[in-house]
């Protein structure tokens, strides 16, 4: 037989349960909205700095492009500027830093394909570059040097160099590196802007969200 305050006590804790359910079912129904805002403001926050995270990538990728462009220049500046002051001296220690200048533009052209191979246009720039690089090195710069060791040539690879040969291979070769460099810092302020605008989306989520969070 179930006395009295065993009744009571059942009856409490029936109550006590049935109040505490619905506690938990008025929390469940004013933290919803809460959490599925946060839940919103995560996946947008996520997809914002994913989108950033592309665009900061394809900015560094064009500053890189343009160091390589100005290091292909200054290569066959160094080899020009070399071979002048080798011929003109009668020195043979400027070679060194001719030779220096080969390296650096063969390095650097090669990494101009390497780096460029999504575009077409600098693609068929790095070519045309290389190839106007090499030929003035074999034509003027290697022929000039061949007779620079010949005393009896000295004074033709003299004036040749006094002359002005090579110096139209060397401005077709500026004039492209200038058009591959004019090409890329366009990308790169077209980039640059993708960049700020990839924050926008996420921002007016963010301040959206915030709104509705005060709002509840």
């Amino acid at each position: 037989m179930t006395s009295s305050g065993e009744m009571i006590s059942e009856k409490t804790a029936s109550s006590f349960s049935l109040k505490n359910l619905r506690f938990r079912s008025k929390l469940a129904v004013a933290l919803g909205p809460i959490l599925a805002v946060l839940i919103g403001l995560s996946v947008a926050l996520f997809i914002t700095l994913q989108r950033a995270d592309t665009s900061v990538g394809w900015t560094t990728h064009t500053h890189i492009v343009l160091n390589h462009i100005d290091d292909t220049l200054l290569g066959m500046v160094n080899q020009e500027s070399a071979l002048r002051g080798a011929l003109l001296a009668n020195d043979e220690r400027f070679l060194n830093t001719y030779y220096k200048g080969v390296e650096l533009f063969d390095k650097n052209i090669v990494a101009l394909k390497e780096r460029t191979s999504d575009n077409p246009r600098a693609q068929a720039l790095s070519d045309e570059i290389r190839e106007a690089g090499l030929s003035w090195r074999r034509d003027h710069a290697e022929r000039a040097i061949a007779m620079m060791g010949n005393p009896n040539t000295l004074a033709e690879a003299r004036a040749m160099e006094i002359s002005g040969a090579g110096k139209a291979q060397m401005d077709a070769i500026r004039g492209k590196l200038a058009e591959f460099q004019e090409m890329e810092a366009g990308l790169l302020g077209e980039r640059s802007e993708r960049l700020v605008a990839s924050f926008a989306p996420g921002q007016q989520l963010i301040i959206a969200g915030a709104a509705i969070a005060m709002a509840i």
